[in-house]
């Protein structure tokens, strides 16, 4: 339970070396919760400076995405609990995703447009992303499950599906 209204939430794709399923949750109070669903213990939270709209975990677990009106998009190993990558973007962030191959980030936000990121143990670099351009807000952002297509919600009352490279 909590104490403001929910804004988003993600489930990590797969349980965890206890046999832990996860579900990452954040509110209007700024905070991000992980908690284990199985027992329904916190695990661990974080607070960030504005509200966080868009969750997601990687395809594998270990690495758990925010983004928010603060225009940035953060990388959190959840193993460690601890932030790996913060990304400027352009606007505020309201829709992340990473490929089912782990390979790439895309991050959608207010103004239209979506940004991709190869994604390695290393880092994150920024890709060109030109092409993935929308008239209004992006709300939503999906990887096929071979990680070759991405498709866009926007408020502009369409949806698109792009090819996407490695």
């Amino acid at each position: 339970r909590r104490n403001d209204g929910i804004c988003t939430l993600a489930f990590a794709p797969m349980a965890d070396a206890r046999n832990s399923i996860r579900l990452a949750v954040s509110g209007w109070d700024e905070c991000v919760a992980v908690y284990d669903v199985t027992s329904g213990v916190l695990t661990f939270e974080f607070k960030r400076e504005h509200v966080i709209r868009a969750l997601a975990f990687s395809y594998d677990g270990q690495r758990l995405v925010a983004g928010g009106d603060d225009k940035t998009v953060a990388l959190l190993d959840v193993a460690s609990s601890e932030f790996r990558h913060r990304l400027g973007c352009d606007d505020d962030v309201w829709a992340v995703d990473f490929s089912p191959d782990g390979h790439s980030l895309a991050v959608g936000v207010r103004s239209g447009k979506v940004a991709l990121y190869n994604v390695t143990t290393t880092g994150v670099e920024r890709r060109d992303d030109l092409r993935f351009r929308r008239d209004k807000a992006v709300r939503t952002v999906a990887f096929s499950p071979d990680s070759k297509l991405l498709a866009i919600g926007s408020e502009d009352y369409k949806v698109a599906v792009y090819a996407v490279s490695n």
